[in-house]
């Protein structure tokens, strides 16, 4: 008898401290992924620059600090994306239906060409 009651006090017990955790998680207003339920100071955005007819479109892209720009080539051959002075920008080549993308965290100005094509010209400014 004396091992039936415990059995029952213990199970009883965990029966109580799981119900607990179980209420106080679905009393929270607070996001898992946000400690303080504020959003993030700035949101990444996507822009996209299409590669096609052997040009960069938009040729000139104007964007926030943090965004990622993403290339698509969707012309017939491959191309780069390289900077003109520094190394911010540094593709490998990338076919058809690739795409290269990087995100800018500091503001400027970022031209670029493709290696293989060097008429093929664009920019992309960081405000």
């Amino acid at each position: 008898m004396k091992i039936q009651r415990m059995n029952i006090s213990r199970y009883a017990l965990t029966i109580t401290v799981v119900g607990a955790f179980i209420i106080a998680g679905c009393s929270s207003n607070k996001s898992p992924t946000s400690p303080n339920n504020n959003p993030p100071a700035h949101s990444t955005r996507y822009h996209t620059v299409n590669i096609q007819n052997f040009a960069f479109s938009p040729a000139s892209l104007p964007i926030a600090m943090g965004d990622t720009v993403v290339w698509t080539n969707n012309d017939s051959a491959p191309h780069t994306v390289t900077s003109n002075s520094g190394t911010e920008l540094q593709s490998a080549q990338f076919t058809p239906g690739q795409t290269f993308q990087h995100i800018f965290p500091a503001a400027g100005g970022f031209a670029y060409h493709c290696i293989v094509h060097p008429s093929m010209m664009g920019s992309v400014t960081v405000q």
